[in-house]
């Protein structure tokens, strides 16, 4: 047997211990949001569904939208959502659920919550704001069991559209020909590696990660309008066919994809950030080849603990505090500083829980965090309160939030 074949059975038995000794079966769950259709100043009434709500106990979700297109009025627990506790918090361009009961649903499905939005009075037909699921966390009663690592999580964001039309019927699975104009593509792949997230017409950033030794990729657009352009690099390609290989350099790699209707007059781009190496998709023939690649013997070694005795549930406050930021408890405001104005972020945090990550954003779609992006202005234990060091100017909106966490 040779040394590859040898470490790659080593690596497969720890993967298959791992998979043992959670001692749970993937399940597969759908968070959706579906397309509407408003008049300037009329109102829409938008539910985020979930099809299997088996083994969950905490649920936290946070909504992306345009503040220009739409106003969030008001948010209600759906059906689904009745059977947890229930709050939520709202800043500029999104509102974050948080949903908590004290042991897991043995099963469910249907509307989790109700966002009711109004259209601006103001916009024009043919004005959309995107409903992108931006941050999502789920977990069992224990608290501890990050559940969307375990699923097959899928998520399909949604639209508000505002149309002059007198007569509405948003009463339909899917979208209508009137979409695809507003769509752009209506399918994305790569040939090598997977988009971070499955494709949606209304998410126009995603990231892949590719192995060391894939040198380039071809990126493959479907066009939803027949009669549209599609651009690779700036390159043009046939809908449904695959661009020329694009080079690519170790580390981070940017790829878009520009839209233009036949005119020129709409033009729409999706980007694409491949990271080429050091990529945890890797499959484990490529882990192999890659510590082989250069003749030398290397030795790996993975550290499993397994728990004696089932984790007992945890009280519905303290799972909400394990589920890192709780809505109600944080605050987005703006600050005046030497003339200019940005956002600012207030957590007040739970003891014992870790310390939240606060990124910011131009676009709602790509976000940032660390020193240079972010100024920490209160850390005691109890109040972390973080600003933006990017102002917000009437060109440029600049979005605020927290996501994940950092240890203490």
């Amino acid at each position: 047997m040779t040394r590859i074949s040898k470490h790659l059975m080593q690596a497969l038995a720890v993967v298959a211990l791992v998979a043992l000794s959670t001692g749970a079966q993937a399940a597969t769950r759908k968070f959706a949001l579906p397309h509407y259709l408003a008049n300037p100043g009329g109102t829409v009434e938008v539910p985020l569904t979930l099809d299997n709500a088996s083994g969950v106990a905490a649920i936290r979700v946070q909504i992306n939208f345009d503040p220009e297109v739409l106003e969030l009025q008001s948010v209600s627990a759906g059906p689904l959502g009745k059977a947890f506790e229930f709050s939520r918090g709202k800043g500029d361009g999104f509102v974050q659920l948080l949903m908590v009961r004290a042991g897991s649903l043995g099963g469910g499905s249907g509307r989790l919550a109700v966002l009711k939005f109004r259209a601006n009075p103001g916009a024009k037909a043919k004005a959309y704001s995107d409903l992108a699921i931006a941050d999502i966390g789920l977990s069992d009663s224990s608290g501890v069991i990050n559940l969307r690592q375990q699923d097959s999580l899928r998520l399909k964001n949604g639209r508000v559209a505002v149309t002059l039309s007198p007569d509405i019927d948003n009463d339909y699975s899917g979208p209508s020909e009137g979409w695809k104009e507003l769509q752009a593509l209506s399918g994305l792949s790569l040939s090598t590696g997977k988009l971070n997230t499955g494709f949606s017409p209304s998410v126009l950033t995603y990231t892949a990660s590719v192995a060391k030794k894939t040198a380039s990729i071809k990126v493959k657009p479907t066009l939803a309008d027949p009669n549209a352009r599609v651009k690779v690099n700036g390159v043009p390609v046939k809908s449904g066919s695959r661009s020329a290989a694009i080079p690519l350099a170790i580390g981070n790699n940017s790829i878009t994809i520009q839209i233009a209707t036949r005119n020129g007059t709409r033009v729409k781009t999706y980007r694409i950030k491949v990271k080429r190496g050091n990529s945890p998709d890797a499959s484990l023939s490529d882990f192999a080849a890659a510590t082989a690649s250069d003749g030398s013997n290397r030795t790996y070694q993975a550290n499993l603990t397994r728990t004696g005795s089932p984790v007992a549930p945890l009280a519905s406050g303290f799972l909400a505090a394990a589920m890192i930021h709780p809505p109600a408890e944080s605050m987005v405001s703006r600050v005046m500083r030497d003339g200019h104005k940005y956002q600012q972020l207030t957590i007040r945090r739970y003891p014992g829980t870790p310390k939240p990550v606060v990124e910011v954003s131009p676009n709602l779609m790509d976000w940032y965090s660390g020193d240079k992006h972010t100024t920490i202005l209160v850390d005691d234990g109890a109040i972390l309160k973080v600003r933006d060091n990017t102002p917000v100017t009437p060109e440029a909106k600049r979005f605020i939030r927290t996501q994940g966490a950092a240890g203490k």
